[in-house]
């Protein structure tokens, strides 16, 4: 609720109509607004120049205007204040029309009670400060864009081995520093200088460029300086022997590629911060389909993953996702959460959504496709989707597979008209349609994603093998928060990630821990809290945790325990931490029949294949890329030999049993 009021200014020539406003808003918050009045343009045009109004409540039919021009007055006057169209005139291209141009939203007179017209005047207010700070972070991205681009332009045109640059003009435009003590170097050999080398390396030359300068019989090592990097210029005999000249030496390199590297790292905040900003401008509107695009998101990157899909076009995917819905932001808030069947103009209006969400965002230098992913996510393969129709290969994959995860996600989630679907109904629903509106091999791959974790039973005991932080965290959201949904105690072990990174992690992607960590239902610790706790590693010990665990969760009334722990607290040496494998045979025993499930978390680039063969045959269920296989590779860890067996095989071997 607001603490201060809102003025509202309404600018309506009709008495009768003006008041009825007046008496709707009264009827539910009117002591949260402070209603102004007038009967023309011009008059309306005046008290808004004051600055003293927090939004505009605006017929299009006035006697000094007329139309949509009304709202082209306004814009004109105050380009940043909230604008709400009140009309009589039902006509879907006009809405459309007035909300391209700026309005926030389109109401119909005699079609909305106070209940609604506040939330819409709320939003429009909502939304204005949100498109401030958005501009605010596009401007950002812009300008640090277009200076990584004007940096990377510089390097490019030195790095150019095709062209001779002239050395005078080289040393006049860049800034040379030369290093008292080295210039003693000229004329020395230059194993001298680097012990140890005879002969210079002609790939050591190359790391940085070579450039033929005008007048110097031999070639050059160059570094350069844009964005805070360094030249350094070393000039060698034709021999490769001694040095000829030294104009600066690499003192400024380790400072340099820190800069670039926090540039780009901020560069890349930015754009994920304006990402972040977009998608959730949507959900103010809509708060029904809160933690959607999301969600969608998640569900989308374990599809596009275990389709084989590169790196690229796996974040491109995930970009796409975060705001496929975006376009929603152009229909009225009215219509985005009605109750009821939605009539034949409100599902016209609902179906333009794609290729406003394309206008809006095609202006935006996106790595690869995201546009056309946003476009495309209502189409579908029998040519029955919108906007355009589109058929079967004449639709992108990505697009394709947006469009299952959408589908889904909406299934399995309430709405204002329905109660959520079961996963069998909703995965019965995309099976029986495959082929005909979903692809095929998308559909394939939901389903498997669905029975990985959706079927994750209490007694079961799991590993995961990931290579970075996505990956890591792409098996721990919805493992947990399936866990939390089935009202399971879920707790986190962290070794190598702190607290406040997984909160985040699980924020991004679609869930918000802070309820269930207040109650006590999500709950962290160290690897010092449990495994390593007294500074050594005891099986027995850790096992008889867990049961203490388990035992104290049912008495509080959860269904069960469902933990996870990242298991790079190995790596330390520390007493005990060899009897690992030992743990994870005693897991073996423990967990079958009880009411707790584990994830054991294993990063790939931290073990050797060796252990991770181990690992592997010593968990009944493994992840891989996202999802968990059954392991008919499965075996006690006494039994094990990791001569048998290559790891990379293995994995294969899991996949396609």
């Amino acid at each position: 609720m607001y603490s201060e009021k809102i003025t509202i200014l309404i600018i309506e020539d009709n008495p009768a109509d003006a008041r009825l406003i007046r008496e709707v808003l009264a009827e539910t918050n009117g002591q949260y607004f402070d209603l102004k009045y007038a009967d023309r343009l011009s008059d309306g045009l005046k008290k808004i120049s004051k600055n003293t109004v927090d939004i505009v409540l605006l017929d299009l039919n006035l006697p000094d205007s007329a139309g949509l021009g009304t709202i082209t007055g306004i814009s004109e006057k105050n380009k940043d204040i909230p604008l709400i169209i009140l009309t009589g005139t039902v006509d879907l291209n006009v809405a459309i029309r007035a909300l391209d141009i700026g309005a926030q939203d389109y109401l119909v007179k005699g079609q909305f009670d106070g209940a609604s017209l506040t939330r819409s005047i709320r939003y429009a207010i909502e939304r204005k400060k949100i498109e401030t700070e958005l501009k605010k972070s596009e401007n950002l991205y812009r300008s640090l864009f277009e200076n990584m681009l004007n940096g990377f332009a510089y390097c490019k045109m030195l790095f150019d081995h095709s062209k001779p640059y002239d050395f005078e003009y080289l040393m006049a435009n860049s800034a040379f520093e030369t290093q008292t003590g080295l210039k003693n170097v000229v004329g020395k050999k230059v194993s001298e200088v680097i012990p140890g080398i005879q002969k210079l390396d002609q790939n050591l030359l190359d790391i940085y460029g070579r450039v033929a300068l005008t007048g110097i019989p031999e070639t050059i090592e160059i570094y350069v300086k844009s964005l805070g990097m360094w030249f350094s210029i070393s000039v060698y005999s034709p021999q490769k022997e001694y040095f000829v000249a030294v104009f600066d030496v690499i003192t400024e390199r380790k400072k340099a590629e820190t800069e670039i590297k926090e540039n780009l790292s901020k560069l890349k905040r930015t754009f994920d911060q304006t990402i972040t900003t977009l998608g959730n401008i949507i959900e103010v509107k809509d708060p029904y389909t809160s933690g959607h695009q999301k969600k969608v998101a998640a569900i989308s990157i374990a599809i596009a993953r275990n389709l084989g899909l590169s790196k690229e076009t796996v974040e491109a995917v995930r970009t796409a996702s975060l705001i496929h819905d975006i376009g929603k932001i152009s229909i009225p808030q009215s219509i985005l959460s009605k109750p009821s069947k939605l009539t034949d103009i409100e599902r016209a209006m609902i179906e333009t959504h794609p290729a406003t969400g394309y206008d809006i965002v095609k202006e935006i230098d996106f790595p690869q496709a995201v546009t056309e992913m946003i476009l495309q996510h209502h189409e579908r393969i029998n040519g029955s989707g919108y906007p355009g129709g589109l058929k079967g290969d004449g639709i992108m994959l990505e697009a394709k597979i947006i469009a299952v995860a959408d589908v889904f996600e909406a299934m399995t989630s309430h709405r204002p008209y329905r109660a959520a679907l079961s996963l069998e109904v909703s995965m019965d629903e995309l099976i029986k349609n495959k082929g005909t509106l979903y692809d095929p091999d998308v559909v394939d791959c939901l389903s498997s994603y669905v029975d990985s974790y959706y079927k994750v039973e209490l007694g079961d005991h799991l590993c995961s093998i990931y290579n970075d932080f996505e990956v890591q965290i792409s098996y721990i959201v919805p493992y947990m928060d399936i866990g939390l949904k089935k009202n399971q105690k879920c707790i986190y072990i962290t070794d190598e990630n702190s607290k406040e990174n997984i909160i985040n992690a699980f924020r991004i992607n679609g869930t918000n821990l802070s309820a269930y960590l207040e109650k006590g239902q999500f709950v962290f610790f160290t690897s010092n809290d449990t495994y390593l706790k007294d500074g050594y590693f005891d099986p027995d010990r850790m096992v008889s945790l867990l049961k203490a665990t388990e035992k104290t969760a049912l008495k509080e009334g959860f269904a069960g325990i469902r933990v996870t722990g990242e298991m790079t607290w190995i790596l330390s040496k520390l007493p005990g931490t060899e009897r690992f494998m030992e743990y994870e045979n005693k897991l073996n025993e423990f967990f079958p029949g009880s009411k707790a499930t584990a994830i054991c978390q294993y990063s790939e680039s931290k073990f050797d294949n060796k252990i991770l063969n181990e690992v592997i045959k010593a968990h009944p269920k493994v992840g891989i890329n996202g999802l968990f296989y059954n392991n008919k590779f499965y075996k006690k860890p006494s039994a094990l030999s990791s001569k048998d067996e290559k790891y990379y095989s293995l994995i294969t071997k899991i996949k396609n049993q």
